[in-house]
């Protein structure tokens, strides 16, 4: 139950703080979902209960409904098939899965808003989004998800 406490405080804080730095909104450092990210390793048999949660909670703050909730609940479903059929956590796998998922989720969003939206893609935000999202999954699990050198 505590999860979805800190997953509603990171979404508040998303949308409330890192959202306005960030134009347009939905390329912010996507704070969730690095929780998600992290989370999977482990535990992952809630995982998409997680990313629905989540998902609905920046949907409801953002006023973009179907967005966020979309674009994590993809993640976390194939987050959950990916880790459950590859048991590796070398530090390489894990910086590889993060590039890909993040990418992902961030293809995801821009899709679905090009579609419905007329915005420019400013390429420096983008990248800095990118880049702190990264940073900030990677140390999420060195420091949360046990990073050490294994395989399972």
């Amino acid at each position: 139950m505590i999860h979805y406490a800190v997953i509603f405080v990171l979404a508040f804080f998303q949308s409330s703080f890192l959202s306005p730095l960030f134009a347009p909104g939905f390329l912010s450092p996507d704070l969730v979902f690095i929780f998600l990210f992290t989370y999977s390793f482990k535990e992952r048999k809630d995982i998409i209960f997680k990313a629905f949660f989540g998902g609905f909670v920046l949907d409801v703050l953002h006023d973009s409904l179907g967005l966020f909730m979309s674009a994590n609940l993809l993640s976390a479903y194939l987050m959950f098939m990916f880790y459950e059929r590859i048991l590796v956590k070398r530090l390489f796998f894990v910086l590889g899965s993060l590039a890909f998922f993040t990418l992902l989720n961030y293809s995801v969003k821009i899709a679905l808003m090009s579609r419905k939206f007329s915005f420019e893609l400013n390429p420096f935000v983008l990248s800095l989004s990118l880049f702190i999202t990264l940073t900030l999954g990677l140390l999420g699990y060195l420091l949360f998800a046990g990073g050490r050198d294994e395989q399972t």
